[in-house]
C-alpha cells in the first residue's frame, strides 16, 4: 500500500489518478473540488495533521472505499448531493458533512436502475459522523437519503439541522440498520417508504429495516417517525426501543408516530426529554438522570463542537 500525501494548493484528483487500488490519499489543508473515487483508497485527513476540508460533491462509485477524519461541505457548482454512494462495502467513518442549510441533499446512497444507477448499495457504513444543517428545502433535503440500499448500517451518528428528514429509507432499502444516532431538530426523523421508479416504471417497498437505540426528536415540519407507500406496501419495518421527544404542535400524538400508510411495527419506546446540554452548539451530552442517558452514540454525545 503506497501514501499519497495531499497538502493545500494540490489536488485530490491528481493523487487518485496516480493512487493504486488499496493506497492511502492522505489530506493535510483545504481542498476545493469534486471528487470522483472510482478505485479501492482510503482517504483520510494526515495523521497529525488538523483535520482537512473538502468543498465540492465526493461521488464514491467504486466498492471497498475508506472516507475518514475531515470535514465536507457538500456545496457545489452542480447541486447534486455528497456523498453520493453507489459502490458497495464503502465506510464513512468520522467526517462531518454540512451546506449551513444553503445547499440540497446530503448522503445519497444508491440509485435505483430507473434513475440510473446500478440499484442496490450493498453493506455500506455510516458510523460516527456529524450530519448537520443539510438542505435548505423542506421536503427534498434529507441528511441521509438511502434510496436503492441493502444492509446499510448508520451507527453511532449525530443527525440534526436538516431541512428534510434526517434519515430517508425510499423507494428501496432492505435490511439495514439504524442504531445509536441522534436525529435531532430535522423536519421529521425517520422515513420508511416505496414507489416506483422514475417515469412509472419499477415498483419498490423498503422492508426488513429497523431503527433501534436511538433518540429522534423535535421535529420541525412533521412527525418524528412516518411512513409512505405509492406502490406496494413495505414489511417487517421496526421502531423498537428507542427514545422519542415530539414538540411540534399538531404532531405529538403517539409519540410524534404517523404510520397511517402502516408498513411499520412500533416496539417498545421511551417517550422522554433527552435534556441535551447545549444542541445549538452540536453538544448532544445528557445527564446521567436523563432517561435517554444510555442511547444515541455515546462518544460523539461526549464530544461538543
Amino acid at each position: 500500500m503506497a501514501e499519497h500525501v495531499v497538502t493545500q494548493g494540490q489536488r485530490i484528483t491528481d493523487a487518485l489518478a496516480l493512487a493504486a487500488d488499496g493506497d492511502a490519499i492522505l489530506l493535510a489543508g483545504t481542498f476545493v473540488e469534486d471528487v470522483r473515487v472510482g478505485k479501492r483508497v482510503t482517504i483520510q485527513t494526515k495523521p497529525g495533521s488538523p483535520r482537512a476540508s473538502i468543498v465540492g460533491r465526493i461521488y464514491v462509485p467504486a466498492s471497498d472505499v475508506v472516507l475518514q477524519r475531515f470535514f465536507h461541505d457538500t456545496r457545489s457548482s452542480s447541486g447534486l448531493p455528497s456523498p453520493t454512494i453507489g459502490g458497495d462495502r464503502v465506510v464513512v467513518r468520522d467526517v462531518e458533512v454540512t451546506n449551513a442549510n444553503k445547499g440540497g441533499i446530503g448522503f445519497s446512497i444508491g440509485l435505483t436502475v430507473e434513475e440510473g444507477g446500478r440499484g442496490p448499495a450493498s453493506d455500506v457504513l455510516i458510523e460516527d459522523c456529524r450530519v448537520h444543517h443539510v438542505g435548505s428545502r423542506d421536503n427534498h433535503d434529507h441528511g441521509v437519503y438511502a434510496e436503492s440500499a441493502s444492509r446499510l448500517t448508520v451507527r453511532g451518528c449525530l443527525i440534526y439541522g436538516c431541512k428534510a428528514r434526517g434519515v430517508q429509507l425510499y423507494p428501496d432499502v432492505h435490511d439495514s440498520l439504524i442504531y445509536e444516532c441522534v436525529i435531532d431538530r430535522c423536519g421529521e426523523g425517520v422515513n420508511f417508504g416505496g414507489g416506483s421508479g422514475t417515469g412509472g416504471s419499477g415498483s419498490y417497498a423498503s422492508s426488513n429495516n429497523s431503527v433501534r437505540r436511538s433518540i429522534i426528536s423535535n421535529a420541525k415540519v412533521r412527525s418524528l417517525v412516518e411512513s409512505y407507500w405509492s406502490g406496494p406496501q413495505g414489511s417487517a419495518n421496526l421502531i423498537d426501543d428507542n427514545v422519542l421527544w415530539p414538540t411540534l404542535a399538531g404532531y405529538m400524538d403517539n409519540a410524534g408516530i404517523d404510520l397511517s400508510s402502516g408498513g411499520v411495527t412500533v416496539g417498545k419506546n421511551v417517550v422522554a426529554s433527552p435534556g441535551y446540554r447545549a444542541p445549538t452548539l452540536g453538544d448532544f451530552s445528557m445527564p446521567t438522570s436523563s432517561q435517554a442517558y444510555g442511547y444515541g452514540p455515546q462518544l460523539l454525545c461526549e464530544r461538543a463542537l
